[in-house]
């Protein structure tokens, strides 16, 4: 099976000092991504690149609570809209590297 919510959650409360996340084609949602900003404050790069359940909501927890964050990448996470990037504008000051492309 592949990496999902309740994993990650699982391992953001196990792993609070982490600072870097990557779950690339995992089975990754809002949760998981909830859970990471809850959990892992210090973490400033998150790829969760090709995971279809992660939404705007999602990332907007993630840019609310994770004020270093330097590099996001959600490349190919379909259930996105224009809404992210707004989300992004306006909360993540620190993010150098931002990948949103689409496949």
């Amino acid at each position: 099976t592949r990496l999902g919510d309740a994993s990650v959650a699982r391992l953001a409360q196990r792993a609070p000092n982490l600072t870097t996340f990557g779950a690339a084609h995992a089975q990754c949602g809002d949760a998981a991504l909830r859970a990471l900003a809850r959990s892992c404050r210090g973490l400033r790069e998150v790829n969760v690149a090709f995971n279809a359940a992660i939404t705007d909501a999602g990332v907007l927890a993630l840019v609310r609570e994770l004020v270093n964050l330097q590099v996001l990448d959600v490349h190919a996470c379909r259930a996105l809209t224009d809404a992210a990037l707004a989300h992004v504008a306006a909360h993540a000051r620190r993010v150098r590297k931002l990948n949103v492309s689409a496949v």
